[in-house]
């Protein structure tokens, strides 16, 4: 049991770190690199990627770079590495290039060895040595490292905003092992804290680099650099795409699968918008049926104490030879128990989360325990997105109302109560007769007309669903 569980939560972290943003010690980079030429090539390029194999670069060779210093034994230059960064190529833009460098911000630099060697047969790059202080005595209010230690809140930007550093904390660390964190630093404060802005352009989308000094102790300036993101200004938003299914049933989850809304842009371009996380979203978990039960059933209870069974959607073989069962439950779930539709049943799970496995130790007398079991942190969180309004607890056309921030935009549902498979809004003996006649193989349902069909929710419509619609119809008449 704990292989698999290890093995799934294994295979959670794995995609997760597909779509997490690199949080390795690149992302923010500390002072420049420094790069000692002394080979003194004609050309100096830097080609970056993100952990993803991503280049910022877009083709080689990369970015040009400008020497800081030039001597008759070197060219030095200084390299600000994208926050995203996790290595890099130094080349000269033709044949002559280092082999692949991490981005590691405890580093103070790099300079080249003169010898080349090849990488597994196939490529041929220069080495490279890591540089120290160039021989200075260090005195004790020198600074050893200087860096961002904590981000600024805003890293996206509108042409013509001000940079605002707010959040951003920056630590020094001196020769004579004194740590400093300059923390709470404001755009009314940041030349008071001796801060000074060389590099912010946002006249330009897309990725743009911030360069800050620091005047230290001794009267120096110390440098960070990181890049923002400029975007054009926002004039609306927009549904894109429709849901795949505009209809629910009166008190059931509306599904907005294959929604698509984004948000308008005065260059032109548009940017897709999530949706925040919607509280009565289906739940998606798995159960592990370690003690070979022949079939499983979910049963769930809402918050006025009615169950629903909930048939699996899915069932497979792990690894390990163990069943696992995939359910959706309901997003009103407030407990779910699992059964095999006989004697046997689990304890109860309150607040039904991810995955679950039957304890295999026979129970003496009672139910076999229920076990939890989740992964931190399987999900990104989104903290920016639009919103929706909820649709009433009635049948009918119903406006859908689509915000984000200052903007909204809006759609139509179409709402049915249970048992009114013709869709005219009305229960009728119209609905009556088209069930029976369903049943009858004389007439076919689509999927959601089954679902419209199944009044008493056991994941069928037969008999007693006809008999309960005519009964309900014959109370409101």
């Amino acid at each position: 049991m704990k292989k698999m569980i290890s093995l799934i939560l294994t295979v959670m972290l794995v995609a997760t770190s597909l779509v997490l943003v690199p949080t390795s010690a690149s992302v923010y980079a500390a002072s420049p690199i420094v790069f000692m030429d002394n080979l003194k090539w004609d050309s100096f390029y830097i080609y970056e990627w993100d952990s993803l194999g991503t280049e910022y670069a877009g083709q080689w060779p990369g970015t040009p770079l400008q020497p800081v210093e030039t001597t008759d034994e070197y060219n030095l230059y200084e390299i600000y590495l994208d926050y995203e960064a996790e290595g890099f190529i130094i080349n000269n833009g033709a044949g002559l290039q280092t082999f692949d460098i991490p981005a590691d911000q405890d580093v103070y630099g790099y300079t080249f060895t003169g010898k080349t060697s090849t990488d597994d047969n196939y490529r041929t790059g220069y080495e490279i040595a890591e540089m120290t202080q160039q021989g200075k005595v260090a005195e004790p209010d020198d600074v050893k490292r200087f860096y961002i230690s904590k981000k600024p809140v805003k890293t996206e930007y509108y042409p013509g905003e001000a940079f605002d550093p707010t959040g951003m904390e920056i630590t020094i660390d001196y020769f004579s092992g004194e740590t400093e964190i300059i923390k709470d630093i404001t755009p009314e404060n940041f030349t008071e804290k001796n801060f000074t802005l060389k590099v912010f352009n946002t006249d330009n989308f897309g990725s743009q680099l911030v360069r800050i000094a620091y005047t230290d102790k001794k009267g120096v300036n110390q440098y960070v650099s990181f890049f923002i993101k400029v975007r054009a200004k926002a004039t609306g938003i927009e549904i894109t795409h429709l849901p795949n299914q505009t209809s629910c049933i009166v008190g059931d989850y509306f599904d907005l699968q294959g929604m698509e809304v984004n948000l308008l842009l005065e260059d032109g371009t548009k940017k897709k918008l999530s949706m925040l996380p919607n509280p009565n979203a289906p739940i998606p978990i798995v159960l592990t049926n370690n003690v070979g039960w022949s079939k499983m059933f979910a049963v769930v209870r809402d918050k006025n104490g009615t169950e629903k069974i909930i048939k699996p959607t899915d069932r497979f073989l792990n690894d390990y030879g163990e069943e696992i069962y995939s359910f959706t439950l309901p997003g009103t779930a407030q407990s779910v128990y699992f059964t095999d539709g006989g004697d046997n049943r689990t304890t109860e799970a309150e607040n039904p989360d991810y995955g679950y496995y039957i304890d295999s130790t026979p129970p003496e007398n009672g139910e076999w325990e229920l076990c939890r079991w989740a992964s931190d942190g399987d999900n990104e969180t989104i903290t920016d997105g639009y919103t929706l309004s909820p649709l009433a607890r009635k049948a009918g056309r119903q406006t859908v109302t689509v915000t984000y921030h200052e903007f909204t935009a809006a759609f139509e549902v179409d709402v049915f109560d249970r048992g009114d498979v013709n869709r005219d809004f009305n229960l009728n003996v119209v609905d009556v007769t088209a069930i029976q006649k369903s049943i009858a193989e004389l007439m076919t349902f689509d999927d959601f007309e089954q679902q419209l069909a199944d009044l008493n929710g056991d994941g069928r419509h037969d008999v007693t669903d006809a008999t309960m619609l005519q009964l309900q119809i014959a109370e409101t008449a």
